[in-house]
Formats: C-alpha cells, sequence, structure tokens
C-alpha cells in the first residue's frame, strides 16, 4: 500500500499501537512512540442537505456537500475561483474551474461518490459527472461578510437534495465501492471488575502512557467495562486525576482511558491505545447496558465495513482540532485519517 502525505503525522490526539504480544514492555515502547503512519485511502464527510424551519417556513437551506478541502493545497497563484467572486457566499464553478478542482483531489468523472451511512446501514451511490462543483464560505472565514478571501473557501461537489440522511458517514470516490452493509456494530460496554482487565496496569506503567503534562499527576482508577465483537474482547480501563476535571461530565470523572483488544482464541492483546483529555478533544461518553444516558448518543462502533480490512474501532474520541480517525485492530491495515476539513 502507498503512504500518503500524512505518513509522518505526530499525533497529538491519541497514541496508536498495533501488537503481536501482551507484554508489558512492548506496551510501553510502543506506546511511548508519536508518529503515525495513515493509510493514503481518503475517506471523507458528506454534510446532508439541510433546512432549517421558522414558523412552519424555510428560513435558510445548506445544500448536501462533499467537502474536498483537505485533499489538496490551495495554491494563490492559481486560484480555483476568481477573486472577483469572492464577494459571494458560494460560488459555482464553471467547467474549467471544476475539472481543476477534480484534478487536484485525483477524482475522475468516471469515478463514483460512495457514502456510506452507517446510523442507517446503507451505502448511498452518485456519479461524479452528474455533480457540480462549488465553493462555499466556511463557517469560520475571517471574512467581513462581505469580501472573502481565498481560504474563506471550502471546495467541493454540490448534492443538491439528493443526500438527505442524518447520521454519521464514510465517503469514498473512485471506481468501486469499497464498504459493506451489515457489518458495523454499535458498542454498549458492560462494567466489569478492575481485576479482569487484561494488562495489569500499575503506576510506573500508566505514567508512560500518560501524556507528557500528566506525567505527575495524581491518578485513581475509574470504571472498568468490556464489550465482545465475535473473537474479539474490548476492554476499556478509566483513569482519574484528582487535580484535573474531566471535560465531559458524563465520563464520570475520567480524563484519561485507556483501551485494549484481545483475541479470544490466542489470548493476544492486538491493539492498545491510550486516549486522554486535553486541548485537541476529549474522549467520548460511553454507551452502558441497561444504563440511561443523557446524552443517549452512540459513539462508539466496531464491525468490518470496509471490504478487505479488519474491524475497526472508532469514535472514542471528540476531535475539536483534527479530524477523527478510523484505527483497525489488524495492524497490517494502518488507520484512516477522515479529511473532514475541521478549520476553526
Amino acid at each position: 500500500m502507498r503512504i500518503s502525505i500524512l505518513s509522518i503525522f505526530l499525533c497529538m490526539l491519541y497514541v496508536y499501537c498495533p501488537a503481536k504480544s501482551d507484554s508489558q514492555d512492548s506496551i510501553i515502547k510502543c506506546e511511548m512512540e508519536v508518529a503515525t503512519v495513515f493509510s493514503d485511502m481518503k475517506i471523507y464527510y458528506t454534510s446532508p442537505l439541510s433546512v432549517d424551519m421558522y414558523d412552519g417556513e424555510k428560513i435558510k437551506t445548506m445544500t448536501a456537500f462533499l467537502d474536498l478541502s483537505e485533499a489538496f493545497s490551495v495554491d494563490e497563484q492559481n486560484p480555483l475561483i476568481d477573486p472577483s467572486d469572492f464577494d459571494k457566499d458560494t460560488v459555482k464553478m464553471s467547467s474549467a474551474q471544476r475539472a481543476s478542482l477534480l484534478r487536484l483531489a485525483g477524482i475522475s468523472d468516471s469515478d463514483t461518490v460512495f457514502i456510506y451511512n452507517f446510523d442507517v446501514d446503507t451505502v448511498y451511490k452518485y456519479s461524479v459527472s452528474n455533480l457540480p462543483a462549488i465553493a462555499c464560505v466556511n463557517i469560520y472565514s475571517s471574512g467581513d461578510g462581505i469580501v472573502y478571501d481565498l481560504y474563506d473557501y471550502e471546495f467541493g461537489l454540490d448534492l443538491g437534495n439528493r443526500y438527505t440522511a442524518d447520521g454519521n458517514n464514510f465517503t469514498y470516490v473512485g471506481r468501486a465501492n469499497p464498504f459493506r452493509t451489515g457489518q458495523m456494530k454499535p458498542i454498549a460496554w458492560q462494567r466489569i471488575a478492575r481485576r479482569r482487565f487484561p494488562v495489569k496496569l500499575n503506576e510506573k506503567l500508566i505514567r508512560k502512557l500518560l501524556p507528557e503534562d500528566r506525567k505527575e499527576a495524581r491518578i485513581d482508577f475509574g470504571n472498568t467495562y468490556k464489550f465482545s465483537y465475535g473473537h474479539l474482547n474490548y476492554y476499556l480501563q478509566d483513569l482519574k486525576q484528582r487535580d484535573r476535571e474531566a471535560v465531559i461530565a458524563e465520563n464520570r470523572g475520567a480524563t484519561d482511558r485507556y483501551m485494549v483488544v484481545v483475541d479470544t482464541k490466542t489470548n493476544k492483546v492486538l491493539y492498545f491505545e491510550m486516549l486522554s483529555d486535553n486541548e485537541g478533544g476529549a474522549i467520548s461518553p460511553l454507551v452502558i447496558e441497561n444504563e440511561k444516558s443523557q446524552y443517549n448518543i452512540q459513539n462508539q462502533w466496531t464491525g468490518e465495513p470496509f471490504k478487505g480490512k479488519s474491524a475497526i474501532i472508532y469514535g472514542f474520541y471528540y476531535t475539536s482540532f483534527g479530524c477523527p480517525i478510523i484505527s483497525f485492530v489488524d495492524e497490517k491495515d494502518l488507520p484512516i485519517y477522515i479529511l473532514c476539513d475541521n478549520r476553526h
């Protein structure tokens, strides 16, 4: 597999390390590394059609939009849209501008947009040749509302009212559909005793795994959880810092969370990572079996929605800066950095 420009990405949100053994020495060594190599597979997010209503009337409509901005670098010397259009919130790109956009994004008119919405377990397909290209002002633009800058715009494909499904989605543009339906599994955790966590977490190990700014923190153990999927057992151990508040109250004081995935056939640890609240985001709340949550949001997912790849690990972290990552249980499957254009 080719390695993309994201290959040398310093992963400040969390550290991911697949493993072939469950030895604590190998876990410590691997978790201390911060460089993550990512797959070159381009996965995007598509915004569905959005209609704001007031008193029974439409007051604002936002077209369904596949933002391709993260797939290329903006060139001020050769802007995709004419500067004379910088006074517009939305610019309909000409055929020549659209061709340039597709070329920069590595997309062909003969390709298809595949949107896998895993909340409804459906793959939606749209021919690229039928989709116009537009440039839309980002909601965090620095413009004054009268004249904008090239960097204020998002560039992508306009799906109009074709795509209306709310919820999570992975979007791929290419010749073949990479997704499988019926394979995604929402995770509902079961509380277990801490002694059942498969790795012996002592203070020395924990301090080696925590981010640099927390290594001297006073740590307490929080709740322990388990989830089973096929021959895989997923475990979480919540950690609490006595002098630090959790970013999300629903996490019951947990500021850090250590995750381990075990293959029950071999009893080997296949995957492990430490997730931590920080300036870049926060660990996401859990759905617990037989417990009601005020958030009522399904965050964590696993399953095998990608053809030819192992089970994914997704939704364990809320990102404030950067984009979510799709991780895989098998180390041969490189994690995918979603191109979500999360600019602020």
